[in-house]
């Protein structure tokens, strides 16, 4: 059978900064059905393709199936348009969707009459099945992890079961990918799950609570595979917690180490997961950027959120990321529902004094999946906008707390940003290095920041 996989158009902000990463979740998909059939992957974020462009690519390709990625929400209508569009041009082809957002919400999608089927949660097994059943003309409508529309109501089989050993999972078959414009990072999918229960985050609802991990041996090939076949400046892990399971993650850090494969590469962690032994060994192992998510500078606030952190433990392990020679990227959040006025003025407080180059604030914005989406009324949360094409991390407040309302919080959000903007004045020509791995050297620690004007 002939393929075609789409990753739609994405969040603006990842163009502004030109910041885009590989679709690896249509490539796991591929990797599974890649040696019986043709695959066809569209990266129209990392292409910009317009929806004239890509239905031409798609029509010398001619495929059997299309298969429409929505792992982020404001992605929905893209990918819901694609579908449309698909469609209307071309009739007998299957339009299915996957991905986070449309496994919360399947029977919406699977009631728009150009969307034939669903695949809901983990896609690789479902999808190989589905493809192969299809290809062997068989029946699909008992398989599980689907959703589909049968005489104007919706059908919603049991999800299937988690995959529980990822090493079992084909390396993402990157051959696949044409060249684009932005893609500055290749991505690595090291583990699946969370066990911490975050209110703003999905993947718990998505992949599950129990965190599984691919072996280090494992992980190592996949990166080898990178270094030496493909030219690109670094690599991301694109788990939500790099560092859940300590024993795996030193490792894979020792491994590389041993094996002289010592790469550019960043991360997302927990800052309770990280002391100074453990980032001394991710430097040398040659981890140039941490993103994590402090969300709050109140230690009332935190506490509710339950972190085991509070601000200065923010700036003591930044301070140790500065000094080893990792650069540290910073997430905050307003809008949170037990937050008040003072809090965020702490918030605040600790965006201008830790000393990093980078922090990031966003509005909360609950999306489908997550606790404050799924139980808002529990969190004393309005969500007055329930859009997926304004759920665009940026700009206006889409809720109301018991404490802000969206006004509040979009007039404290931009007064949030003025902090982000002094904080990036000194940013660039150090960051940069992540991205040139030629010119950077693990033993050379971040440089001094002047807080002065932040």
């Amino acid at each position: 059978m002939k393929i075609t996989l789409i990753f739609p158009q994405g969040l603006p902000v990842f163009h502004k900064i030109k910041c885009v990463f590989e679709p690896t979740g249509l490539l796991y998909l591929a990797g599974m059905l890649c040696e019986h059939h043709d695959f066809q992957i569209i990266d129209c974020f990392d292409e910009n393709l317009t929806i004239t462009q890509l239905l031409r690519r798609i029509e010398r390709f001619g495929p059997d199936i299309v298969g429409i990625s929505t792992i982020f929400s404001p992605q929905y209508p893209m990918a819901l348009n694609i579908a449309r569009k698909v469609k209307a041009q071309f009739p007998e082809t299957m339009t299915i969707l996957g991905g986070n957002h449309v496994s919360f919400v399947p029977a919406d999608a699977v009631q728009k009459p150009y969307i034939d089927l669903v695949v809901t949660g983990e896609g690789e097994l479902t999808f190989k099945e589905l493809v192969e059943r299809l290809d062997r003309g068989q029946d699909i409508w008992d398989l599980e992890g689907i959703a589909y529309l049968k005489e104007g109501t919706p059908v919603i089989t049991n999800r299937r079961p988690q995959i529980t050993d990822l090493d079992a999972l084909p390396i993402p078959p990157r051959t696949l990918l044409p060249k684009g414009q932005f893609v500055h990072s290749r991505t690595i999918i090291r583990s699946r799950g969370c066990p911490f229960p975050c209110g703003y985050c999905s993947t718990a609802a998505f992949w599950g609570r129990n965190f599984r991990v691919r072996s280090p041996e494992n992980v190592f090939i996949e990166m080898e595979d990178i270094v030496k076949n493909y030219s690109q400046n670094s690599i991301m892990f694109w788990d939500d917690n790099f560092l859940v399971s300590r024993r795996n993650a030193i490792g894979l850090f020792k491994l590389l180490i041993e094996r002289k494969l010592i790469y550019p590469w960043g991360c997302n962690t927990r800052l309770e997961l990280v002391d100074e032994e453990v980032l001394e060994l991710m430097a040398e192992a040659g981890c140039q950027a941490i993103f994590f998510g402090i969300e709050s500078g109140s230690t009332r606030v935190l506490q509710k959120m339950q972190r085991a952190y509070t601000a200065e433990d923010v700036k003591r392990v930044v301070e140790i990321c500065n000094r080893v020679g990792i650069v540290t990227k910073l997430g905050f959040m307003i809008g949170l529902p037990y937050e008040s006025p003072e809090d965020i003025q702490e918030t605040f407080k600790l965006m201008r004094e830790v000393p990093t180059y980078y922090v990031q604030l966003r509005n909360l914005t609950p999306m489908p999946g997550t606790p404050f989406y799924e139980n808002a009324k529990a969190y004393n949360l309005d969500i007055l906008y329930d859009n997926p094409e304004l759920m665009l991390f940026e700009g206006h407040s889409t809720i109301r707390t018991a404490h802000l309302d969206a006004t509040e919080i979009t007039r404290l959000y931009y007064e949030g940003l003025q902090i982000t903007e002094a904080r990036s004045k000194e940013k660039a020509a150090w960051f940069d290095q992540f991205w040139h791995p030629e010119r950077y050297s693990n033993s050379q620690a971040v440089p001094a920041m002047d807080l002065t004007d932040a």
